[in-house]
């Protein structure tokens, strides 16, 4: 992942911010337009929330982008570059 890239994603995101008793949650809006399941919003959301710390997932199949909110403590970039792995494999979603 180019580090130019990564800034570029971080400028773009929308993150938001609150917290619960066991932690904080963060949200964010991922692109998903160059992701093969992007524009199906039952897949995006099954491989979405099936990913670790993630809490809830909207999906909008028509802007293909998703809202994710996942647990503050669990670690973003892993997320960030799952994505990234699945848009240049071309994978259909496999862990």
């Amino acid at each position: 992942m180019a580090l130019d890239g990564l800034r570029r994603f971080i400028r773009e995101a929308r993150p938001g911010r609150t917290s619960r008793p066991d932690g904080p949650i963060c949200r964010v809006t991922l692109d998903l337009r160059r992701v093969p399941w992007g524009a199906d919003p039952e897949s995006a959301q099954a491989l979405l929330r099936g990913r670790p710390g993630v809490l809830d997932v909207r999906v909008d199949a028509r802007r293909c982008r998703a809202v994710v909110w996942h647990d503050g403590r669990t670690s973003f970039p892993k997320l960030y570059n799952w994505l990234q792995a699945q848009a240049e494999t071309g994978d259909d979603g496999g862990r």
